[in-house]
């Protein structure tokens, strides 16, 4: 017998996401119809993130980026990227909550000058 997961703590970015389905217009059989759900997806879950994961800076005693590998990072600074041109194009969907949240995720994708990561 396999054992469950318990993804209850997950039910709130499980929201996020259905949200973002029902709400992102997606034209079916085109690469844009794709590529405006994925984008949507990356701003929404970057959001949420940046809300409800990661730590206040009252709260961050070490490196931000400490765990994070240098493609890590690159990755996270490359989907940061997506999701404020996004959020650029659909400004009237984004509110400053959403402006916080990316800024604080950018945060983290910064090298740290001393010991960091380079990018």
């Amino acid at each position: 017998m396999t054992k469950q997961l318990d993804l209850t703590p997950l039910a709130p970015l499980a929201r996020v996401i259905a949200e973002t389905l029902r709400e992102t217009p997606v034209r079916l059989g085109t690469p844009e119809g794709t590529a405006d759900l994925t984008s949507m997806l990356t701003v929404k879950v970057a959001a949420y993130l940046g809300r409800e994961v990661v730590p206040d800076d009252s709260q961050v005693t070490g490196p931000r980026t400490e765990g994070l590998t240098a493609s890590e990072c690159q990755f996270l600074t490359f989907a940061l990227e997506l999701a404020a041109d996004q959020m650029a194009l659909r400004g009237d969907e984004f509110d400053e909550d959403d402006d916080a949240a990316l800024a604080k995720l950018r945060l983290i994708a910064e090298p740290v000058q001393a010991g960091g990561p380079a990018l």
